[in-house]
């Protein structure tokens, strides 16, 4: 199969201080290829219990080149990177996470990703999530 090319640009309009509103501009834009790509949903429900672990799933992704991680919930979820037995970090409601290189590091290529409850919602929240690699 060949691969496909995916480009992620991240723009940001800020104001710098004792300058006019919106005039500083920073953008960052990275691009590679993949072979595989998987995106969906994660649905949390309220059986679900403080510390569930739900993993993202990677499908025929061996190793991730992006991946992008929206958290829907009203509560933060804790990611865990790797098959780490702890949280890595957490993202509060509303926050992303973004994981973006032009080729798999060789070293420690990214394998795996979990999000894990910090609480429980009342009624069925959803992180979105879209990956891409080899």
């Amino acid at each position: 199969m060949a691969a496909d090319n995916f480009t992620a640009t991240l723009s940001i309009q800020y104001t710098p201080p004792g300058s006019p509103a919106n005039s500083g501009v920073a953008s960052f834009a990275s691009g590679g290829t993949y072979q595989a790509g998987q995106a969906g949903t994660i649905d949390v429900t309220s059986a679900a219990t403080i510390g569930e672990v739900f993993p993202i799933p990677f499908g025929s992704v061996a190793a991730a080149k992006m991946l992008i991680v929206r958290n829907g919930l009203s509560a933060e979820v804790g990611v865990r990177l790797n098959g780490a037995g702890s949280n890595t970090f957490n993202v509060p409601p509303g926050g992303e996470f973004a994981y973006i290189v032009p080729t798999a590091p060789l070293a420690v290529p990214l394998t795996s990703v979990s999000l894990v409850t910090t609480a429980v919602p009342v009624s069925t929240e959803r992180a979105i999530f879209a990956i891409f690699g080899d």
